[in-house]
């Protein structure tokens, strides 16, 4: 779904939508337009109103958020296919959805899981940006030196 897709919707709150941002950073040099919706109010109407021919990815550690629980059921309605991250304990989300991967949470590490949450996200990000860069080496290295070519000249 997400190397088909040129479009990239984040559904994401609080620290998970700050590591879509830099997930968000990430993607646009190999090509995809990406968008992280961590208001409330943009993440219903985004369920409303995304085509499928875009790629949606819900991040919820614990799948537990009521509000984010109601895009996904909109979102299946629709027929919108989604990705979503989540943690193992997340079964009540986790099983609205054929497409899950799971970040870790270790929970005899009660000061550091969620940090190891988050480290699993960006690693999971970082993943899909290491595929998608190495599908086409040769014109993602080409937007780079454009990219810095641009950012050299103003800077």
């Amino acid at each position: 779904m997400i190397s088909k897709n040129k479009y990239i919707d984040i559904i994401a709150n609080d620290t998970n939508s700050t590591i879509g941002d830099y997930a968000s950073h990430l993607l646009s040099s190999v090509n995809k337009i990406v968008n992280v919706y961590h208001n409330h109010d943009k993440q219903l109407w985004l369920s409303f109103n995304v085509e499928r021919d875009h790629t949606i990815i819900l991040v919820s550690k614990y799948g537990k958020n009521k509000h984010l629980l109601r895009v996904v059921d909109i979102l299946k309605e629709r027929k919108i296919p989604f990705l979503v991250i989540t943690s193992k304990q997340a079964k009540e989300l986790s099983l609205k959805t054929p497409y899950v991967l799971y970040g870790i949470i270790h929970e005899e590490f009660e000061s550091l899981k969620d940090m190891i949450f988050y480290i699993s996200l960006k690693y999971i990000f970082d993943l899909f940006y290491t595929i998608l860069i190495s599908n086409d080496l040769k014109h993602s290295k080409e937007l780079d030196n454009l990219y810095g070519h641009i950012f050299n000249q103003e800077s």
